[in-house]
């Protein structure tokens, strides 16, 4: 025990820990941020289908599954065969949605994906379809935004609160909804969203939960641009008390 309260007492140990703060921080400070976006999405998604389709927004549907709204294909990634059938549609097979609704919902959600293949098709490995329920997309959306994930650690993340660093990280960079409520260009291959994220993964994956103090440091900066970048005059308060927060873990704050 003692050589791990002399480990606990390194700076280097202490300097992973003001990081993992920092992430801390920052997810807390983004989580309401991205349920109200969530939601924004979501009426978006309804008043599009009623512009293009005529169906109104006061229109729920709960009878379709996942494997329902998406048609049996091997460039989908949920479509792995065994011995010449498709597993994921073996028991609910495509079909239209009884409610005209369903299928507009997940073209939609293709259409936001920063990583389509081609806008309006569902034959690619864009959304990660295998995360979410069909049957709850109107009346859970955070069901949507679990198509922005990615495919491991997230199938049961059925809440905002359930979802970790990387995956809010995730939701923000890959649905294109996110990009006027940030000031950073998130076409560019490198912006903060992506920068944030690899912050993340130095710090989960720091295999002896140790960081030099350039390393913290570059880590806190990246979090603080990231949360300076936010446009949401909602959020914004909340978003410099959590830039004070990080000043204060950052060794020069």
């Amino acid at each position: 025990m003692s050589d791990y309260k002399e480990i606990i007492r390194q700076p280097e140990t202490m300097n992973w820990f003001k990081a993992a703060m920092g992430i801390k921080i920052t997810r807390d400070c983004l989580l309401e941020f991205v349920k109200e976006i969530n939601q924004a999405c979501y009426d978006d998604i309804r008043k599009e289908i009623k512009h293009q389709h005529g169906v109104p927004e006061s229109i729920v549907c709960n009878q379709c599954v996942t494997p329902n709204v998406l048609p049996c294909d091997p460039a989908n990634i949920c479509c792995r065969r065994k011995r010449g059938k498709c597993a994921f549609h073996e028991i609910h097979m495509p079909r239209n949605c009884p409610n005209k609704l369903c299928n507009e919902i997940c073209k939609q959600i293709v259409i936001q994906h920063r990583f389509r293949w081609k806008q309006n098709s569902l034959s690619f490995q864009g959304p990660t379809w295998i995360n979410t329920d069909a049957s709850k997309w109107c009346s859970e959306p955070w069901h949507i935004f679990k198509c922005f994930v990615s495919k491991d650690g997230y199938k049961d993340a059925n809440q905002a609160e359930c979802t970790d660093f990387n995956g809010i990280m995730n939701i923000i960079y890959n649905c294109e909804y996110f990009k006027t409520y940030l000031q950073d260009d998130l076409t560019k291959q490198e912006n903060v969203c992506t920068k944030a994220r690899d912050v993340g993964r130095e710090v989960r994956h720091a295999p002896a939960m140790s960081m030099n103090s350039q390393d913290t440091d570059k880590a806190i900066d990246t979090l603080e641009a990231l949360l300076q970048s936010l446009t949401h005059v909602n959020h914004q308060v909340t978003a410099k008390t959590a830039v004070d927060k990080l000043k204060q873990k950052s060794k020069r704050g």
